[in-house]
């Protein structure tokens, strides 16, 4: 299992450049902004896939998320839409990882309900250390922990 994880990325809609990825790991991946260029509209997507496990293959990469959304007046255009996404090689089987998969996306729409997390500056600072321990530590061991005010595991 060592090394299936190529990236991980946090994308979202913004306000006025629409769908981006925001933070990701490792920062340099050849073609990843080729691949989310043609795929974007799977990746921030709309209502009908919002908490579902997204799949598709683009460009030699097997990218994988569960887009979300939060609706609330404090958002520009009263919502709050993301999706941490994990990519692999093409031919990978992503089966062991669509429940983590599924799992960091709800884990962090409640944090963000909870304590906007993901839209505060202050707190989104630690996004990128966040997504560098989950993508090492799954690919060393298959499993990992997030702390963030208490201890969440993923595996």
């Amino acid at each position: 299992m060592a090394g299936v994880i190529k990236c991980i990325f946090f994308s979202e809609f913004h306000h006025i450049s629409g769908p981006i990825i925001s933070h990701q790991v490792p920062d340099d991946l050849p073609l990843l902004k080729d691949a989310f260029d043609a795929v974007h509209d799977l990746i921030i997507t709309k209502q009908a896939l919002y908490d579902r496990l997204v799949s598709v293959d683009a460009l030699g990469y097997r990218i994988v998320g569960s887009p979300r959304s939060i609706e609330n007046k404090k958002y520009p255009r009263n919502a709050f839409i993301f999706n941490f996404v994990f990519v692999f090689e093409v031919n990978t089987d992503t089966t062991l990882f669509e429940p983590v998969i599924l799992k960091l996306g709800a884990a962090f729409k409640t944090y963000e309900l909870e304590s906007s997390f993901l839209s505060q500056e202050e707190s989104r600072s630690k996004l990128q250390s966040i997504l560098c321990s989950v993508f090492k530590d799954f690919n060393r061991c298959g499993c990992c922990t997030i702390p963030i005010g208490m201890f969440i595991c993923v595996s």
